[in-house]
């Protein structure tokens, strides 16, 4: 089978149907599984966190290092614009207290049955695209249901992670057989697993807790957010939010007071003053921790003498068990579990005004498969959206 086409587009997830919604060329999607928006039914529990209510100011600051490159296409297609997408498509949204934006129906396959009403596109499924090459002005792809040939290619693949719904980072390889550079990839948006093993903690959080990332005695980053501990290791969005800027090895030092060491060292001796007739790890009740993580917090001291024994080694170590508890990374997620890919095509190859490869205007990168990665709340599918929505303006300006 052979078919001629004006664009073909390269996944039917987020970003390819929100393309296909908006390009008025003739275009085919091509779609490696059965159905579509496969990882849409997974986001935000199965109920689409799909964007988030925050300033586009806001929005700037959640997508790390590469935020000024994104800034253009989301102040073209922005949160706002998504919600009133929905609301013609006849799905009203919920905008909640953490200003989150999900469908009024809590139901994810409701975002996917609105982006694929009144689609004028077809969908190719069960389509694996096995390659793609340039033939003077056109592209042929070759998949598994046939050659297509095109003016213009869309890809819109996703990453790597979630490989079961279809994101396998097959558009890394495509990229690079279109001779377009792709940067380092790891995983995003994941919790992380330590060599410490402290499974009896394991459910324990943490409200609005700081610490640091170090690599080779270096801090790399503070971070702050909400904690929890898991049987494997941390998670919560204090280290989700950050994890692309973690590597194995590196140290997490947290820091579960928020004071410093001057500080909680004089916490330390008022509390031996104020409440000498209490053993230890009484004394500490007071700081409002779990009794679970104060006793792995005190466990290198002899807790249960009274607080009016606390020697100056004690607190010493009590000190740089509190505010400096050191974590050392094993892994960072898994391809199973991240949510998102850090890395992908790289920016510098794209124009950030048209989604366009710069030395090919007729080959577009959208949604995951650029090399950026916002934090957990609706932003990563919203730049889906708003990629889109940008490479399909340029193609029917083109």
């Amino acid at each position: 089978m052979k078919k001629k086409t004006d664009v073909i587009i390269i996944g039917a997830g987020p970003a390819g149907l929100m393309a296909a919604n908006h390009i008025k060329e003739d275009t085919i999607i091509l779609e490696k599984k059965d159905t579509p928006g496969r990882k849409l039914l997974i986001s935000g529990a199965g109920q689409c966190n799909y964007t988030n209510n925050c300033s586009l100011k806001t929005f700037f600051e959640n997508y790390g290092s590469n935020k000024r490159f994104v800034q253009y296409a989301l102040s073209k297609f922005t949160n706002k614009e998504s919600i009133e997408f929905f609301k013609v498509k006849g799905l009203e949204s919920d905008v909640r207290e953490d200003l989150k934006v999900f469908p009024a129906s809590s139901k994810a396959e409701d975002s996917v049955k609105a982006l694929l009403k009144d689609l004028k596109h077809p969908i190719i499924y069960n389509s694996t695209v096995k390659s793609i090459h340039k033939s003077g002005d056109s592209f042929i792809v070759k998949s598994s249901t046939g050659e297509y040939h095109s003016k213009k290619i869309v890809i819109a693949t996703g990453g790597r992670t979630y490989p079961k719904t279809g994101s396998t980072g097959d558009g890394y390889e495509f990229a690079r057989m279109l001779d377009i550079p792709v940067t380092k990839l790891s995983n995003g948006l994941c919790g992380i697993k330590t060599v410490e093993n402290f499974s009896s903690l394991s459910g324990i959080s943490l409200k609005n807790i700081t610490g640091s990332i170090y690599r080779e005695n270096k801090k790399i980053k503070e971070i702050t957010g909400d904690l929890l501990i898991t049987h494997e290791g941390l998670s919560g969005p204090m280290i989700i939010n950050n994890a692309r800027e973690m590597q194995v090895n590196d140290l997490i030092k947290i820091n579960f007071v928020n004071e410093n060491y001057q500080s909680f060292d004089k916490t330390l001796i008022n509390l031996s003053q104020k409440h000498s007739k209490k053993d230890i790890i009484n004394a500490l009740k007071i700081l409002n921790l779990p009794n679970g993580l104060l006793e792995f917090l005190v466990k290198e001291i002899d807790y249960h003498k009274n607080s009016a024994q606390l020697s100056k080694q004690d607190r010493k170590i009590l000190v740089k068990a509190f505010v400096e508890q050191t974590f050392k990374i094993k892994e960072v997620g898994t391809l199973h579990n991240a949510m998102v890919t850090v890395g992908g095509v790289d920016l510098r190859a794209v124009n950030s005004k048209t989604m366009a490869i710069k030395k090919n205007g007729n080959i577009y990168c959208i949604g995951e498969v650029l090399d950026v990665d916002g934090n957990t709340g609706g932003f990563n599918i919203q730049w889906a959206f708003s990629s889109a929505y940008l490479a399909s303006k340029s193609i029917n300006n083109n």
